[in-house]
């Protein structure tokens, strides 16, 4: 299996409160993504903070879903992990769940692993450090489903 794996691509952040910062961030996504599809992967692999905010505005969701439509249209798994700047503040699901809409898998701990082919991959959304040992234990429960499989990605 071949796996792209991109993380912090804070789609939406606006450096310097410039609309061209912003721009830049998107065609960095984009071309990291284009790239990427050259090589055929099976799978992209996004580990946190997609966004820059829990609430994106409506064109950083947009992008977010253009490129995630046409990944999967090539028959590309995509696996998103919400990170610290994705996660609402209060609760709440991620902006994610519109790209889970449209095919993506997203990891949280009401879904914390997948099995795509032979491939065991695991990941939890941000959690705060002062919950430090439920995260631990977590971890330790998704090391032990894991055990089974010759490769995994935790």
């Amino acid at each position: 299996m071949l796996l792209v794996h991109v993380s912090d691509t804070h789609l939406g952040y606006r450096q310097y409160n410039l609309e061209e910062r912003e721009q830049d961030f998107y065609e960095a996504f984009h071309r990291v993504i284009e790239n990427a599809m050259t090589e055929h992967p099976d799978l992209i692999l996004h580990s946190g903070d997609l966004f820059d905010s829990s609430r994106p505005t409506p064109r950083a969701l947009l992008e977010a879903a253009r490129i995630t439509k046409k990944i999967l249209e090539r028959g590309i798994k995509v696996v998103l992990i919400p990170g610290s700047h994705d996660m609402p503040k209060r609760k709440g699901i991620p902006p994610h769940a519109i790209l889970e809409e449209l095919g993506a898998i997203v990891l949280r701990s009401s879904r914390p692993y997948v099995v795509i082919g032979d491939v065991f991959i695991g990941g939890l959304e941000y959690i705060p450090r002062v919950f430090r040992e439920v995260l631990l234990g977590k971890l330790r429960e998704l090391s032990k489903k894991a055990e089974g499989y010759n490769r995994r990605i935790l």
